[in-house]
Parts: C-alpha cells; structure tokens; sequence
C-alpha cells in the first residue's frame, strides 16, 4: 500500500511539472490573449508561505492589473492559466502606468 501511495505522489508531481513547463513555455501570452489581453510582463513577490504574481496588460487600449496568489511561483504560472482560459480574471485598472491610446 505505502508503494502505490508513492507511486500516486510521483505521477501527481510529474503531472503538476508538466503543467508548469506548458504554462511557461508555450501557454502564458496565448491564454491571456485568448481572454482578449495583450501582455506587457510580469512581476513576482515571493514570501516565506506565498507568491503573488501581478500580471500586466493592455485591454482595449487601457492599462490594467491582474494579481493571483498562490503557495509557490509553479502554483501561480498554474492558476494564472487556468483563470486566464475560463475568463475568470480580475483586472483593475493600472495606476502606475499610462494609458495606451
């Protein structure tokens, strides 16, 4: 029983890292694309329990925000691309950046 235990951890770890290189190497402009955002980058915050990973964009011509939390930077690529593909993004508007025309 402890070996397919084992062995159930292992393929959830394999599977999760899958999913993070696909959200980094091939998914990430595409999905926010998809969600109708033009990608201008990234930041991450990284604290001892957390990561934040704000995201910013261009939708319509407006500068905005989107912010997802998560336990590590894998976790967030992870959620962001899961969000970005049902729509379930919370943009704000970006106070720090100009608008683009």
């Amino acid at each position: 029983m402890s070996r397919q235990l084992e062995q159930l951890a292992e393929e959830r770890t394999a599977k999760r890292h899958k999913e993070i290189v696909r959200a980094v190497e091939f998914e990430l402009v595409g999905a926010l694309a998809a969600a109708g955002a033009e990608v201008q980058g990234f930041s991450v915050k990284m604290g001892d329990f957390e990561c934040l990973m704000t995201v910013r964009a261009t939708i319509g011509g407006v500068a905005m925000v989107a912010f997802i939390g998560a336990e590590d930077l894998g976790g967030a690529m992870i959620k962001l691309i899961r969000a970005a593909r049902r729509d379930k993004l919370v943009w704000r508007e970006d106070k720090y950046r100009a608008n683009v025309g």
